[in-house]
């Protein structure tokens, strides 16, 4: 963690360029008579000087006594209670016995047999003959009632209580879990939120004189855009009605629904926007909702098959969502952002994974070559599972861009089928469990995986 994050992050933003309009991409917009929503300015706040605190509920106590997380040294020096600092020492004096190079080896079980240690195994933890003969019968038995916090917690109470021990691979799994999530929630809570705070702030403040020469409908879509980034993340209500609805649907949470946005209608999931895991429990809703926003309202640059975010194949193509992203870049480039947004982009994919849409900086690039961008992506940028609700059947995937972009794991690849479904029924209220992640659905009778996105928001 500590080596690796300054790589992260550490740099600094190169000088500002001359903002380029969208219009060297030959869209043609059409006057508009909608207001721009942008709100007023406030001084961006230094992300080195924000901290977000944790707000953990306290534990009730397990069966056997208070719960592991939260103490750091056993009550009186009881130094067989489950504690951070006796768990450490314990860890130190096993790393530092001698390796004797030689594995383990035991013979299975005939179930004829009496059991090794099921005498005090079943005097521990009040086990009958009913367990026994369930155990007969299927090899092993599930004891109602015994439950423990954690995997740590359970083991330690078998190290106590000099039972015989069994590490299963889901425990393993779940250590490797536990770790991963507690450096994704530290690193998105204490840095990654203000970074994004930061970014949403500065090109917020840099839209009303920016952006004064842009076509109507881009500077008004593209400040709402912001806007809604900035109320989710803040938690506060916004004053535009057009950014309030949004805001009230996505806290709400309710499911596939069609709405009009950035010029044409879209089906959007709302239920992918509620907080689960730890976004919920540590106070991180807002962080949540925000990255959903800004990783999943994506926009539209080549059609292909079908735009992106329809239920019916629809290959039109959609100039003002290609001026938009182009814009955002601009609005990044203008605020000093640009290479901000692309180490935050950076870390999230260190946690959560790759993404298929196109990035801002990629974005910048592909424009940088001349002529329209479609001309430039030509047949490259090919995405294989699709992030948004798209029609079933249609493999030729729209190529997108976002400010995060959702994230796409290695099994959620390798195990889709040739024809990925996502949201077959509007009524579907599936959603990732990490902020800009997708659930892959799958045609009845398949197998579901899971694509992740912060821990997220």
């Amino acid at each position: 963690m500590h080596r690796w994050l300054p790589l992260i992050f550490v740099g600094c933003s190169s000088p500002a360029a001359p903002i380029q309009i969208p219009a060297p991409v030959h869209v043609t917009t059409p006057a508009v008579t909608k207001p721009a929503i942008i709100s007023t300015c406030e001084p961006a706040p230094d992300p080195k000087a924000i901290t977000r605190p944790s707000r953990r509920p306290p534990r009730a106590p397990s069966m056997y006594g208070d719960g592991l997380m939260y103490r750091e040294t056993p009550v009186n020096h009881a130094t067989c209670q489950p504690a951070r600092s006796t768990l450490d020492a314990s860890t130190a004096a096993i790393l530092a016995e001698p390796s004797t190079g030689r594995g383990s080896h035991s013979t299975p079980w005939d179930r004829r047999r009496e059991p090794a240690g099921w005498t005090r195994v079943a005097q521990r933890l009040g086990l009958g003959k009913a367990h026994r003969a369930m155990l007969d019968a299927n090899g092993f038995v599930v004891a109602a009632g015994t439950t423990f916090w954690n995997y740590v917690e359970a083991y330690h109470e078998v190290f106590e209580s000099q039972l015989p021990i069994f590490v299963s691979v889901d425990s393993v799994m779940h250590a490797i879990f536990e770790s991963h999530a507690s450096i994704a929630r530290d690193l998105e809570q204490k840095v990654l939120w203000p970074r994004v705070d930061h970014v949403l702030s500065a090109i917020g403040c840099w839209l009303p004189t920016g952006a004064r020469d842009w076509p109507a409908d881009v500077t008004h879509d593209l400040a709402l855009y912001i806007a809604v980034a900035r109320a989710l993340l803040s938690d506060k209500p916004s004053a535009d009605p057009e950014a309030a609805k949004l805001i009230a649907q996505i806290k709400e949470a309710k499911g596939l629904r069609e709405i009009e946005l950035f010029g044409r209608p879209r089906f959007v999931d709302f239920s992918a926007f509620e907080p689960r895991g730890y976004y919920r429990t540590d106070g991180m809703e807002p962080y949540f909702r925000a990255m959903m926003w800004l990783s999943r309202t994506d926009f539209n640059l080549v059609s292909r098959s079908s735009r992106s975010s329809t239920m019916a194949p629809d290959p039109r193509e959609t100039p003002h969502e290609v001026a938009l992203a182009l814009a955002l870049v601009d609005a990044a480039k203008g605020a000093d952002v640009l290479d901000e947004i692309g180490q935050i982009d950076d870390a999230w994919s260190a946690l959560a994974g790759q993404r298929q849409d196109i990035s801002l900086a990629t974005l910048d690039a592909l424009r940088a070559k001349g002529g329209t961008l479609a001309s430039a992506i030509g047949d490259g940028y090919r995405r294989t599972i699709p992030t948004e609700p798209h029609p079933d059947g249609e493999t030729d995937l729209p190529v997108i861009a976002a400010m995060f972009g959702p994230r796409i794991l290695a099994d959620s690849e390798a195990l889709a089928p040739r024809r990925p479904r996502v949201h077959p029924r509007p009524r579907s209220r599936e959603g990732s469990p990490r902020a800009g992640a997708r659930e892959v659905r799958q045609p009845r009778g398949e197998a579901r995986r899971c694509a992740r996105g912060p821990r997220g928001a």
